[in-house]
């Protein structure tokens, strides 16, 4: 405990003390000095002898090549990557970022003087790192991000970035290091070891990868000095971290494969599995890699979430959207035997190898923001392998549809072919973890290898574009806005929606989002359009007589609704297509007003987004969708651009709110459906999908109340039908889905 002007201050030490650890390592015993020799962090003499026998051929040869390039422009003077340590024309290291790239390029240097057995090489990574430690950089104990200063990051000298750490970088460069030079790099690094060690109570835990970062990398500094010298750090630091290093795992990836913070940031698992490694390498049981569901399926959710085009849904607003051959699917292959893992890293690795963007990564990471993951090629040049075997999601059976329940996703396909359409629908943000949209009841369309329907929220042309304002909100997604505003203005609290239903018969599938929804407890597990009606006084209802002020709350919460429904078909002769029905009823004041509901949506900057008659048309290279608004009485139309994105903006006004659209993926040789509307009113919204040999007729229903209430008719069933399909073929019925299926009680 600490006192600072009158606040007490709890550490993270006292904290531990009252929480219980996953896992306490126990014996952890650096060996003595002058027992192991350096490198032996990732790998030692025998580990690159095999490797020099690998970079003769294959992957592993494109990745050695591109290793050297790189080297040899960190030491080319012409070069805009040369490290000029000497004479320092060019800061490098006054940032976290900064810090971050040039202790990457000592990695790249000193694993390619070990690999070519080069002094050149090595001696070049000591120069640079011995630049560092003479100079003190980071000493001052403040972190800085892009030039930004951020005092709460004291981990940031030791830390600097996942990627480079010192660490890694001391055990690959000392094998080339003089002895004056050893000491003094030891004393710089000790210096930031003990320093974290010191600070650790004012650092995150838990959640996150700024958690996960700021407890392994001072631990792996810490295993670097086994075999240099003799301290207690050098066991405590590790048994400190591995139960932090659990939190993570456990608090930020699900069951069944999903990380709360969406793919791109849940990359940063392969530091997590990489630790893992180290602390095997060194006889250390850490319990990191226990049977968990979430480790197992942590490929599969990154298949699921994968398009034609080698880039993730991200979820995110992160600059990696694009499938890499991150080092994580390989340390994940070899930890599980998982051929999907090395499938996907092949992939993303075959995807963009020629791709001259991709040789701008210092990770060898093709993304548009071409900064590094930096020793990302030097942990692929250690652990790729083109001998070992690798399995398409195909090939395992893995199915193509999935509903990731705590992420509130749900994606929808028939199959994994490239060409095949891929439907996705957003419950909502997912948890209280950074860089998350109010994207609830947002949906994204792709199909023959084409983005259509897009979320213009994520980094598609480049960070800085991705920090553009309002990239975050409701409007720069395929949702709805209510009287022009959005989530991040309505709602009230961090949840606004949910999926709370999703079924497949026969390949049609049936997905609700809500954005709304009402427990008889009085929680507000979900109202990102603050539809709760704050105005009400239970004493003003003529029913008051009868009825209790808290039934009538209860009754008056039933008729509110902010449902997104949407029927996917994908099976058999019909093309794919599908059909989305919005439905908002207002609690009676604000029904009152008429309020406008507005329906976004966005296409990708390479197509064209117009209006036609009886909806909207987006043409791009390869495909082209068709917008059917089917329940277009009363509505307005307003069309501009988000960040270069084609946007249009539909509004209908009324005391309930509904919109009836159908979405039609084509291209050459595809004919679009003919669309009839059959009902548009309150209670019930319909129309039907004429193709040449059958048509469908698509019926939707708003909610009632699931509950038994006093007075309630005894005839009733106990719950309302949501949603009806009924195929149709020459006049005979040959295919019917209901929602619900079959008899309640359901909550819907």
């Amino acid at each position: 405990m600490g006192d600072t002007n009158g606040l007490t201050i709890s550490t993270r030490q006292s904290v531990m003390e009252r929480l219980p650890h996953n896992f306490e390592a126990e014996h952890i015993t650096p060996p003595a000095v002058g027992a192991i020799t350096h490198p032996h962090l990732l790998c030692d003499a025998s580990q690159l002898k095999a490797v020099r026998t690998r970079i003769k051929a294959g992957r592993p040869m494109v990745i050695w090549q591109w290793l050297l390039d790189r080297c040899r422009s960190y030491m080319d003077p012409e070069s805009d990557q040369h490290v000029d340590y000497k004479e320092r024309r060019r800061e490098f290291w006054g940032t976290r970022r900064g810090q971050g790239e040039t202790l990457s390029k000592v990695c790249d240097l000193a694993l390619a003087g070990l690999v070519a057995e080069d002094e050149t090489l090595g001696r070049y990574a000591v120069g640079i790192l011995m630049a560092i430690a003479r100079e003190g950089a980071g000493k001052e104990g403040r972190g800085m991000n892009h030039g930004y200063v951020f005092p709460g990051w004291t981990l940031v000298p030791s830390w600097c970035w996942f990627y480079a750490q010192h660490g890694m970088a001391y055990d690959w460069a000392a094998p080339f290091m003089q002895d004056d030079e050893i000491a003094d790099l030891r004393a710089f690094l000790f210096d930031r070891l003990q320093y974290a060690w010191d600070m650790r109570g004012d650092t995150p835990n838990g959640m996150r990868n700024i958690a996960l970062g700021v407890n392994i990398a001072p631990a792996t500094l810490a295993l670097s000095f086994w075999g240099d010298i003799e301290h207690p750090l050098l066991a405590e630091y590790p048994r400190y971290a591995i139960p932090n290093a659990e939190d993570y795992l456990d608090e930020t990836w699900y069951a069944d494969g999903g990380s709360s913070e969406g793919p791109s940031y849940g990359m940063m698992l392969g530091y997590c599995l990489r630790f893992a490694h180290m602390l095997e390498r060194k006889g250390i049981r850490h319990h990191l890699l226990d049977p968990r569901p979430s480790m197992q399926n942590v490929p599969t959710y990154y298949a699921l979430l994968l398009e034609a085009d080698g880039m993730f849904f991200t979820m995110n607003d992160a600059f990696d959207e694009y499938l890499a051959p991150s080092p994580l699917w390989l340390y994940h292959a070899r930890q599980f035997d998982q051929p999907l893992s090395r499938w996907l890293w092949r992939k993303g690795f075959d995807l963009h190898r020629d791709r001259p963007d991709a040789m701008q990564s210092s990770a060898f990471r093709i993304a548009r923001y071409a900064e590094a993951w930096a020793e990302g090629a030097c942990e692929n040049l250690l652990e790729c392998d083109d001998d070992e075997p690798a399995e398409a999601p195909q090939a395992l059976g893995l199915g193509p549809s999935h509903h990731f329940k705590k992420l509130g996703i749900v994606v929808c396909r028939r199959d994994f072919d490239p060409e095949t359409p891929l439907f996705r629908l957003v419950g909502g943000r997912r948890s209280a973890a950074g860089h998350q949209h109010w994207d609830a009841l947002s949906y994204t369309l792709s199909a023959f290898g084409q983005r259509l329907a897009v979320d213009a929220g994520y980094c598609y042309k480049g960070w800085e574009d991705l920090k553009k304002p309002g990239h975050l909100d409701t409007a720069v997604h395929c949702s709805l806005l209510l009287n022009g505003k959005g989530q991040e203005t309505l709602c009230p609290g961090n949840v606004p929606g949910l999926i709370n239903w999703h079924e497949q018969q026969e390949g049609v599938e049936f997905v609700m989002a809500c954005a709304f929804h009402f427990y008889g407890g009085g929680g507000q597990p979900a109202n990102g359009y603050d539809l709760y009606p704050h105005d009400f006084d239970p004493h003003s209802d003529p029913r008051i007589g009868t009825l209790s002020p808290k039934e009538i709350w209860r009754r008056l919460c039933a008729g509110i609704a902010a449902d997104r429904m949407a029927a996917v078909v994908h099976a058999g002769p019909t093309p794919f297509y599908v059909v989305i029905c919005d439905m908002f009823d207002y609690a009676p004041a604000m029904a009152e007003t008429e309020p406008e509901l507005g329906y976004v949506l966005l296409a990708p900057e390479e197509a064209r987004l117009q209006e036609i008659d009886g909806g909207a048309l987006i043409e791009a290279p390869k495909a082209s969708l068709r917008i059917d608004l089917v329940s277009r009485e009363g509505v307005t139309s307003r069309r501009d651009d988000f960040a270069g994105f084609p946007r249009l903006l539909w509004g209908r006004r009324g005391r309930h709110g509904r919109f009836l659209t159908v979405l039609t993926p084509f291209k050459d040789g595809l004919a679009t459906p003919r669309i009839e509307l059959l009902q548009d009113d309150p209670g019930v919204t319909s129309c039907r999908v004429r193709f040449a040999d059958h048509e469908d007729e698509f019926t939707f229903q708003p909610h009632e109340r699931y509950i038994e209430l006093p007075g309630k008719d005894a005839q009733s069933t106990g719950y309302r039908r949501r949603f009806a399909l009924t195929r149709t073929a020459n006049g005979r019925t040959i295919a019917q889905m209901s929602v619900p299926s079959r008899p309640g009680p359901y909550i819907v």
